[in-house]
């Protein structure tokens, strides 16, 4: 293969705007995947970060101010009918032929990125047995100390392993699961709504123990916070991110170009080995100190949770009710 995947479009020379999302993962995106790319490319790339970008999307259509997005898979499948999003041509993505084909995007309007998983996060200096299930939520010892995500911001990946945990099934029967939740309930000490309060909560050690994305607890580990992470043996849900070009998108050229510079091997290590999430591209051979954080290759696909997408949004809109009526909102 020639550098750089060379069937992809090179002859660009533009800015493109990536929109992301903040803090920590603007650092490693910016290390592996941009100034790499600006070096190769003659593109200047601009990052913009915030919150909601599926709504941003919606807001901007017709007039897109961002060229690439990174979008969950959830959020992608909320806009696959809003004809907002650009259609993955991949005869200028060369390497979306080397993406896990369990990662694929049904509707032709993504690219795999990179994904990771939902597991425990827990303090060491508190929680002095290393967790292997789910249940320790429900450990008296920690009561008042234990947060989750908001019924909107992920506890429903929270949900599929703790059915599972339950003898059901995230697609049937959760009766036992609210049930359960309810009784967690009086041990949450809150929900937290980003990245930047689980943090804080973490470093306050007002939080103890609660459900986490691998690659945020571990580089909270990676800054001398006392934390351990583990993927309970129930097992976790994928947290699965794509990249996508709107529809309009001011520079498609560098948008397919970058798109496609991300899934180089090189890239796609690069970014693991800053921000412990693990490739979608097949071919990746990463060193064991990265592997271990990871839902690493096909063996770490196999043993994660991968919900149909259109089934599993579909039921989110309940599943989010049940849970504001055991936890209510958060504080604002």
């Amino acid at each position: 293969m020639l550098a750089f995947s060379a069937k992809a479009r090179q002859d660009v020379s533009s800015e493109l705007i990536f929109r992301t999302w903040g803090g920590a993962m603007t650092e490693a995106l910016q290390s592996a995947w941009v100034d790499p790319f600006q070096e190769a490319f003659d593109v200047s790339v601009v990052m913009d970060t915030g919150e909601l970008p599926e709504v941003q999307l919606l807001q901007q259509k017709g007039n897109p101010q961002f060229d690439v997005v990174a979008l969950n898979r959830i959020q992608v499948h909320q806009l696959k009918d809003e004809d907002v999003l650009q259609a993955v041509d991949a005869t200028v993505i060369p390497n979306l032929e080397f993406v896990y084909p369990e990662l694929a995007s049904a509707y032709g309007i993504s690219t795999p990125a990179y994904f990771g998983e939902m597991g425990l996060v827990y303090n060491t200096d508190h929680v002095t047995t290393n967790p292997t299930s789910w249940e320790e939520l429900w450990n008296a010892d920690y009561a008042g100390h234990v947060v989750t995500p908001t019924g909107v911001d992920g506890a429903d990946l929270f949900i599929p392993p703790l059915a599972n945990m339950l003898g059901t099934s995230w697609d049937g029967d959760l009766t036992p699961v609210w049930e359960k939740l309810s009784e967690l309930a009086p041990n949450v000490l809150t929900q937290y709504t980003s990245a930047g309060q689980m943090v804080n909560l973490l470093e306050t050690e007002e939080a103890w123990i609660g459900p986490w994305y691998n690659g945020r607890a571990w580089n909270a580990i990676d800054s001398g916070l006392p934390l351990g992470y583990v993927t309970p043996d129930e097992g976790a849900t994928i947290v699965l991110i794509d990249m996508v070009i709107p529809q309009g998108a001011p520079n498609i050229d560098a948008a397919y170009a970058f798109v496609n510079f991300a899934l180089e091997p090189e890239q796609q290590a690069a970014f693991a080995a800053a921000f412990s999430y693990a490739p979608s591209r097949m071919d990746v051979e990463l060193p064991d100190e990265v592997g271990e954080r990871i839902p690493d290759g096909q063996d770490g696909i196999d043993r994660l949770i991968i919900p149909d997408w259109d089934q599993f949004d579909s039921m989110r809109a309940d599943w989010t009710e049940q849970w504001n009526t055991i936890f209510g909102l958060p504080a604002e």
